[in-house]
């Protein structure tokens, strides 16, 4: 996750591990299934961005936040920007049907869009992060909302983002971005975050090499 390290806990790299060895092998599985679809949908080789050096993080995010702006308008997407990372935030609407982890096929073109975006900045670190509403149990929300970050996980690797850079959680009714008391604010806090995570500083990037 963003903002933490394995670690900090011993058991980290090991879950991580196993955990994307499961969505590869769906994600596999699936551009299997779709072998016919448009090629908007297939999965290109991960490339980097060669005019822009990582030594400065910051016009690295900058570059590709302008880019993702652009690409993404009108695409249902809020684009949120922090000191730590870049937000891409897809309300449920647009990307599931209600109680389901199947990502609706109105929401590929946009994933594609991400995609290919995440491949050609290929320095950054990715949490997929699933969220729902308070209603029902904490188990259900809990078991949902990762089930949702897995899919959306699966349909990027599957699109050609390297499975080592993501980090797919489910937080279940966790951190909602509005009261659950309305149905407007429900359908808010149902919702799947991607977020960014700017690569190391050049000092921080010599040190950790040392």
């Amino acid at each position: 996750m963003i903002g933490a390290s394995d670690s900090d806990n011993p058991e980290g790299g090991n879950m991580k591990a196993k955990l994307l060895t499961a969505i590869f092998a769906t994600a596999l599985l699936a551009g299997c299934a779709a072998n016919t679809q448009n090629s908007v949908n297939q999965a290109p080789e991960e490339v980097s961005v060669t005019n822009i050096s990582v030594s400065d993080p910051t016009a690295y995010m900058d570059r590709q936040e302008a880019e993702m702006r652009q690409q993404l308008e009108g695409a249902g997407v809020t684009i949120v920007r922090t000191p730590k990372y870049i937000a891409l935030v897809f309300d449920s609407s647009i990307t599931f049907a209600t109680d389901s982890a199947e990502i609706v096929p109105s929401f590929g073109p946009s994933l594609s869009v991400v995609a290919g975006l995440l491949q050609k900045y290929n320095a950054t670190d990715i949490d997929v992060n699933g969220y729902t509403d308070s209603t029902g149990s904490d188990a259900y929300n809990l078991k949902l909302s990762q089930q949702r970050a897995n899919a959306v996980a699966g349909a990027l690797i599957q699109r050609g983002v390297s499975p080592q850079r993501i980090m797919p959680v489910g937080y279940g009714k966790a951190d909602p971005v509005a009261s659950n008391d309305t149905a407007d604010g429900r359908a808010q806090n149902r919702r799947v975050e991607i977020r960014i995570a700017p690569p190391p500083a050049a000092d921080q990037m010599a040190a950790a090499t040392n």
